[in-house]
């Protein structure tokens, strides 16, 4: 899983059986009842909050992620002894130390995040991740409703759940151009 969080929602949903709430538009699975409201919110347009972290200022859309974020880069009382040898900046732990040297210093990574610097080999990543972290804003609309999205995944994952009709003759439309002619 890419993160902690995906991590203990997929726990908790498959091992633990506790109830997730699932978008109906998009497919996307969500934790918590605030999550669920904040994302449906975006689907009707109504832009994310942002909470700036008090400790360094980097900008978030909801209390949970920023909850999060101070838990892992900011531990009351934990020990901050990690620091980066390229930058200098404090990590928690050893783990936390590697994921930064990995997203902000590794060669590759040269569209950086003006907002909290991470940085990303793709542009369209670093898109994505502005829209999705900081932002809230759209960047793709499904080709078949009025649906918007602020990542490609969550827009191909809607047309799959909302459209399979359209998506099976765009997939057999793309499959048939690519046959021979003496196959087909």
């Amino acid at each position: 899983y890419g993160n902690s969080y995906l991590l203990k929602i997929h726990t908790e949903v498959v091992h633990l059986k506790k109830q997730a709430q699932v978008c109906y538009i998009c497919g996307k699975t969500l934790g918590t009842s605030t999550e669920y409201k904040t994302h449906m919110n975006k689907h009707e347009g109504i832009p994310a909050p942002v909470i700036n972290c008090d400790v360094c200022g980097l900008r978030l859309i909801s209390k949970r992620s920023l909850k999060l974020h101070k838990e892992s880069q900011h531990p009351v009382g934990g020990k901050q002894d990690h620091p980066c040898p390229i930058c200098h900046k404090i990590s928690p732990t050893a783990r936390a130390l590697k994921k930064h040297i990995n997203t902000m210093h590794e060669k590759g990574c040269d569209h950086k995040c003006t907002m909290c610097g991470k940085a990303f080999r793709r542009p369209e990543t670093l898109k994505e991740h502005i829209a999705s972290q900081h932002t809230g804003a759209t960047l793709y609309t499904c080709p078949w409703c009025p649906k918007t999205f602020n990542s490609n995944g969550n827009m191909h994952a809607h047309r799959k759940n909302v459209h399979p009709k359209e998506c099976l003759e765009l997939r057999l439309q793309r499959y048939s151009r690519n046959i021979p002619p003496e196959i087909s």
